[in-house]
């Protein structure tokens, strides 16, 4: 048996004695739902890779990667699709195929955003096999359908060999571009940093790194602020370090900060995003190649505006080779990554703490390529995509964020967490006198004329032993109920509160309370029963225009 599969199988038991050890756990919560059947997206001859996933403000996912196609001799083409609300994947297309002499354009490693308005905004890299060297190069997609013309993105010198971008945009529409650059032959490489401002013109390239190095990697993610985010990772003779800058409202980078010192000798930096609120989460995978068997975890980072970055955590202790974060509209970390044949899923309480990683999927089909994607829509539904060794296409699979979620409850206390991310339960110790189910479950119902309903929910519990109902508890809980800008639309705000179902009428919690700065209506409960977060109509009296004519 070789060293290498020695490590494999070794890995695999403590992935597997791990998870079996969190499922076991009593205060875990339980995921009470199913992931869609996986959907073959392309289905092509040649191996496709790359690929990304995107949300627009519509909720449409789109889906980008690239795919040789025919096994012929060129590179791969960059193909597309989309997925609407409730509605199927749409069939591949090329990327602006009409009027172009080949199929589609030719590209590499993909980096994919939304603009404020919902337009697409794509960089890939742009093989070259006519002199040996690669560019980088731009589209964009407006919200019409329709594709501009491609764009170069400036490099330093003469000298084009410019690889691995990624790209991200800021919210007046200023888009950032980070590359991997060797500024010429037998020379190391660079992190390079390039803007396209709103007038459409293109900044001179700067340099990120202070020197030359083995510089790969760059992982772009800017902020609601308009603040730039950026990993990049170094790769030494035996292992591999991560570093991270950021800009200043003047584009100006901060020093470059080592964030790969760890106890382990690898470090593999595989994706960073950015949420509401200034969020920005990073995960990788961490690995110990010099202990058999293998110690390795799915690792996690976070950082808020103006803030450090958060101790690391550990999501899985699971040896996988694709991990992908994706934020939801209230900023908290959805993550997805692969480990013994399986995809994996877990997301962010808003405590910081993540679920227990649950199967997303086991079928036979992943024998894992190159890409794994996560996004999730503005409703709480999820949406992961991969590309396949077994046969060399790019499949995907969603669940909607409208599911119940059970968890228990015992003596030390514990919490609920909705599967929509905008309710958050917590109980204190000494609530319960024996462990207890806690389920929440979204609900359809209608508000009072003069209001709007923001969420309806049935909350609930019964005994772990018996499944006898619970009404009431020892000790009062706290519920806090999450909400967006664009959910209160047309609502006064400050009027928005928790009700519950009382006599067959909504009845304001008389704990209930709003606040506005951090977008929460949180209340102190005893009992259970059906709740709504209601806000009263923001009414704008419109007066006409009288003008009077008076007489010379």
């Amino acid at each position: 048996m070789s060293k290498n599969l020695k490590w494999i199988l070794a890995a695999i038991v403590i992935g597997v004695g791990t998870v079996i050890f969190i499922l076991l756990s009593s205060s875990a919560q339980a995921q009470t739902v199913a992931w869609q059947a996986p959907v073959q997206i392309s289905d092509t001859e040649g191996n496709s890779g790359g690929l990304r996933l995107v949300v627009d403000p519509q909720n449409t996912v789109r889906l980008i990667w690239s795919d040789w196609i025919d096994l012929a001799s060129h590179p791969p083409y960059l193909q597309f699709a989309s997925k609407g609300l409730n509605s199927e994947w749409t069939s591949p297309e090329f990327i602006r195929e009409l009027g172009w002499p080949l199929q589609g354009y030719f590209g590499g490693e993909i980096g994919v955003v939304t603009g404020p308005d919902g337009g697409l905004h794509m960089v890939w890299e742009h093989y070259r096999y006519d002199n040996g060297v690669d560019s980088v190069t731009y589209i964009r997609q407006d919200v019409d359908g329709s594709w501009s013309n491609i764009e170069e993105v400036p490099h330093q010198k003469d000298w084009p060999s410019a690889e691995q971008p990624d790209i991200g945009i800021g919210p007046d529409g200023t888009v950032h571009v980070v590359y991997k650059d060797w500024l010429g032959p037998e020379t190391q490489k660079t992190i390079q940093h390039v803007m396209r401002l709103p007038t459409g013109l293109w900044t001179a390239p700067q340099q990120v790194t202070l020197d030359e190095g083995d510089y790969v990697l760059p992982m772009l993610a800017v902020d609601d602020a308009g603040i730039a985010h950026l990993i990049y990772t170094e790769n030494y003779t035996d292992h591999y370090e991560f570093y991270y800058a950021q800009t200043n409202t003047e584009g100006a980078w901060s020093a470059p900060m080592n964030m790969g010192v760890s106890p382990t000798p690898w470090n593999s930096v595989e994706q960073l995003t950015s949420g509401p609120n200034g969020r920005i989460h990073l995960v990788w995978v961490e690995m110990d190649q010099t202990t058999i068997p293998l110690n390795c975890a799915v690792k996690y980072s976070g950082k808020v505006r103006s803030g450090g970055w958060s101790f690391p955590t550990t999501i899985a202790k699971h040896c996988a080779s694709q991990v992908s974060v994706a934020a939801d509209s209230y900023g908290r970390a959805h993550v997805a990554w692969n480990s013994e044949d399986k995809l994996w899923y877990a997301y962010q309480s808003p405590e910081g703490n993540f679920t227990t990683p649950s199967v997303l999927d086991d079928s036979d089909i992943h024998h894992w390529g190159e890409g794994l994607s996560i996004a999730v829509d503005g409703l709480g539904g999820r949406h992961v995509a991969w590309s396949s060794l077994n046969d060399g296409d790019i499949w995907s699979t969603s669940i909607a964020g409208s599911h119940p979620v059970t968890s228990i409850i015992t003596e030390s206390g514990g919490s609920v967490y909705a599967f929509s991310g905008d309710t958050y339960v917590k109980f204190p110790s000494q609530s319960v006198e024996e462990d207890v189910f806690v389920t929440h479950t979204p609900q359809k119902s209608t508000a009072p004329g003069n209001m709007v309903g923001l969420t309806f929910f049935d909350f609930s519990a019964e005994k772990v032993s018996d499944n006898t109902p619970v009404t009431s508890f020892s000790e009062p809980y706290t519920m806090t109920v999450y909400y967006t800008d664009a959910e209160v639309s047309g609502v006064k705000e400050s009027t928005i509160g928790l009700y519950w179902w009382q006599n067959n009428t909504w009845e304001k919690v008389s704990t209930s309370a709003v606040d506005t700065a951090n977008k929460q209506v949180s209340a102190s409960l005893d009992h259970m029963t059906q709740f709504a977060v209601l806000g009263e109509i923001e009414y704008f009296l419109n007066l006409p225009l009288i003008i009077s004519e008076t007489a010379p």
